[in-house]
């Protein structure tokens, strides 16, 4: 059963996922900070590591 704090929880973690997005990318990409080269590495190494979770 889904509680009000498990609710709260998962819309805060959103909130701040995305407010990350809209706000820490563009101030990153001002700063000539390559953003799509840090994203597309953590991507690789997610996947790299995959097989270990399992």
């Amino acid at each position: 059963m889904i509680n009000v704090n498990d609710i709260v929880a998962v819309g805060g973690v959103l909130v701040g996922v995305i407010g990350g997005i809209y706000g820490l990318v563009p101030y990153l990409k001002k700063k000539n900070i390559n953003t799509e080269e840090v994203l597309d590495t953590t991507g690789d190494v997610l996947k790299a590591t995959e097989p270990l979770s399992r």
